[in-house]
């Protein structure tokens, strides 16, 4: 008999645990349930994580849409097709991988346009069609191209007032040598520059176009990941000048293929410039990309 009691009561201390374990496993799920609840309304309030937004910086709606995130009216989405016209009224700004436009042939003028404002400099005895992103930006001097006469790009936007202007800026000097606060500061100093000289210019600042795999493994200063990251800067920039009209023109997602490298069709063979095939997708997105309409 005296052991059946201590039975009964080794069973129900045995449940009376059982039922205190259920009730704090319980308690505890509730707690976390509500401070998960608490956690989403706090990130709610905040907006998202830094991670989150250098995410959103460089997002794009697909390979051929990069309207970018709706909060940043400094980007250029999908417009109508602007046409010829709107191209002939641009005035292409940059180094080597903007002065190959005139090498294709691809804007009215052919070799003779005059759209295009590259430095060309004397190196070894060729001539070397370049701009480094560096503090002197704005007191480097082009041929401008109405006249031939030297002058800054700055002074060459005083004398033309441009109706509009795409910069591409960046893979040489800013990408392989250059911090985020250099590389802004080297920009802006253009940027100023040029606001000043023509404040009624539209200014795009188009995104720095993606290399090859090969070319990354040659050139381990200047490689995609570093090129993404330099590009967020510039929509930064764009951003930062929207209130003089600023705009950013990502066309580097439309140049990469499946690995995030630049599109061996749209290449010249160097793994840094492209072809005229390439050139002329990317005049079809500032195309189908225009600038707003007043």
């Amino acid at each position: 008999m005296r052991s059946t009691n201590q039975k009964n009561r080794y069973l129900r201390a045995a449940t009376g645990a059982v039922i205190v374990i259920v009730v704090l496993l319980f308690v505890c799920i509730v707690e976390l349930f509500v401070l998960a609840m608490l956690n989403a309304k706090l990130q709610d309030k905040e907006g998202p994580s830094t991670d989150t937004k250098a995410a959103l910086a460089t997002s794009t709606a697909g390979p051929d849409d990069t309207s970018g995130p709706a909060t940043n009216p400094a980007y250029l989405g999908p417009t109508e097709d602007y046409g010829q016209d709107y191209i002939d009224k641009i005035i292409f700004v940059g180094d080597s991988t903007t002065y190959h436009l005139v090498s294709y042939t691809v804007l009215s003028g052919g070799r003779d346009t005059k759209q295009v404002w590259v430095p060309i400099f004397e190196e070894n005895g060729s001539k070397l069609p370049t701009l480094s992103l560096d503090i002197n930006i704005a007191q480097v001097q082009i041929n401008y191209p109405r006249t031939g006469e030297k002058m800054t790009i700055p002074e060459a936007a005083a004398r033309e007032k441009p109706e509009y202007m795409v910069i591409t800026l960046g893979i040489n000097n800013g990408v392989p040598c250059l911090g985020e606060d250099e590389f802004k500061r080297c920009y802006r100093k253009l940027l100023d520059a040029l606001i000043a000289a023509s404040p009624d210019t539209k200014i795009m600042l188009q995104s720095i176009f993606p290399v090859s795999s090969d070319y990354s493994q040659k050139t381990p200063s200047i490689t995609n990941e570093k090129i993404d990251r330099a590009n967020v800067w510039v929509t930064d920039l764009a951003l930062e000048y929207e209130k003089h009209g600023v705009k950013f023109l990502d066309t580097n997602p439309i140049l990469k293929d499946s690995t995030g490298c630049l599109n061996a069709a749209y290449s010249n063979g160097d793994g840094l410039h492209l072809n005229k095939i390439g050139y002329e997708k990317v005049l079809t997105f500032i195309r189908t990309h225009g600038y707003p309409k007043s």
